[in-house]
This record gives structure tokens, sequence and C-alpha cells, in this order.
């Protein structure tokens, strides 16, 4: 595989069902085999999983504080170098079509 790196922007807003997700794939080989980077709407989390065969394997979910997804848009950045994996979030605020970091 080759190094890679992917970033987004979300927000969560319209995802009023339980079990939503927005998240970030990598290195796909198949519909069951791929690394995955996602926001968790009701478990206000951030996690990173491998599905190999179709059985996630997934890290402990990372928990956001004060996480308000119907408020908030959030840059989800996901990296992968060589064997190792990367992921982070952070909250954003979109200005007159500038996305800047909030403090």
């Amino acid at each position: 595989f080759t190094n890679v790196r992917i970033e987004a922007y979300v927000r969560l807003g319209f995802a009023d069902v339980a079990g939503a997700d927005a998240g970030l794939i990598l290195r796909a080989t198949g519909p069951g085999d791929y690394y995955v980077a996602s926001l968790g709407l009701n478990s206000a989390a951030f996690r990173i999983a491998r599905c190999a065969g179709g059985i996630i394997q997934a890290t402990p979910y990372i928990s956001i504080p004060d996480f308000d997804p119907l408020k908030e848009n959030y840059h989800i950045l996901f990296e992968a170098e060589g064997p190792n994996l990367f992921g982070s979030v952070s909250r954003v605020r979109s200005t007159g079509g500038s996305v800047v970091p909030m403090n």
C-alpha cells in the first residue's frame, strides 16, 4: 500500500437517526476490507477501525467533550503511513465560505 492522507469537513446536523456515523475510508480492497475513521452521532466519540473479511476490529472510542453535532462542524483527518494509522478530529466553523479552527 502507498501512504495516503485524507481529510474532510463534516456536519452531522442532518443525522437525527440512531447509530448514525460519518467518516472516511482508506485502503479499501473490497466491501469487507478497509480502514475507517468515524464520528459517532450517538456515541459522541471518534474512532478508527479495521474491517477485515467483513469483521470490524475497532479501537476504543475517544470521547469528544461537549459534542454537539447538530450545531457544530468537524474536521476529520485520517492518514496511513506504512503500517501505521493516524486520525484526528477538531471543531471548526464556517464563516463566509472559509473554514476556521475553533478555540
